[in-house]
């Protein structure tokens, strides 16, 4: 196994995302509340600072698209319409940027499981890992490398 390195790599990650979510905190914070009744540049405003949330911090189980518009003083409705504006879906960035997480983990975390990195990339299980996976048209390669490393000791 990857034994210490993989271990600091692990490490390395979530120093990473825990400076990450610091900053985008810092910087939700900073900004002004949204107002109730929004022009145009409110929602790009809007639709701004959630993408700053969501890619800094999809990692965070907690982060859904209720809690994201709690967090921004908005409804959810009025994030849904931000988003919509831009041709998207708050959901569907959070998961999108989850699997993005969950590839790179993938790709190098090979000795943990595929429940540990959904647990690792915000997802709530591995079979929602799965799932999104195959949504996107993907397969898990934690599978496809078990029946490679299989067939290599038969």
């Amino acid at each position: 196994g990857g034994g210490v390195m993989s271990t600091a790599t692990a490490v390395a990650a979530a120093l990473r995302a825990l400076v990450a979510a610091v900053h985008a905190e810092i910087r939700a914070k900073s900004g002004p509340r949204v107002p109730r009744h929004p022009g145009e540049g409110d929602n790009a405003y809007l639709y701004s600072r959630a993408r700053i949330i969501i890619e800094s911090e999809a990692a965070r189980r907690d982060l859904t698209v209720d809690a994201l518009a709690r967090r921004l003083g908005v409804g959810r409705r009025r994030l849904e319409r931000a988003f919509q504006r831009q041709g998207e879906s708050p959901g569907d960035v959070l998961r999108v940027q989850r699997l993005r997480l969950a590839r790179g983990l993938l790709s190098t975390e090979r000795d943990r499981s595929r429940a540990e990195i959904a647990d690792l990339s915000g997802f709530p299980s591995a079979r929602a890992l799965k799932d999104a996976l195959a949504k996107h048209g993907e397969t898990d390669p934690h599978q496809s490398g078990a029946v490679r490393s299989q067939r290599r000791r038969e």
